[in-house]
């Protein structure tokens, strides 16, 4: 896995992550978070944001039940 780091500017920037020959270019809203394009949860590494891009790719994100809400 590779990554090229983000973009100078404000906080949020775009990074691009490369893994399995495919490259993604996905939002990084700090040193430490990418966002996921499709429904923007965040995550600490690339690996974990490709992984749940391929669970959005075959579907399983959508069968997921949401914790319960509190307050």
């Amino acid at each position: 896995m590779e990554e090229n780091g983000p973009q100078e500017g404000n906080r949020r920037s775009l990074a691009k992550v490369e893994y399995a020959g495919s490259r993604l270019l996905v939002e990084r809203v700090s040193d430490s978070l990418y966002k996921c394009p499709i429904c923007g949860a965040l995550f600490a590494t690339p690996k974990d944001l490709v992984a749940h891009i391929i669970a959005h790719a075959l579907g399983v994100t959508s069968n997921r039940k949401r914790a319960p809400e509190r307050g």
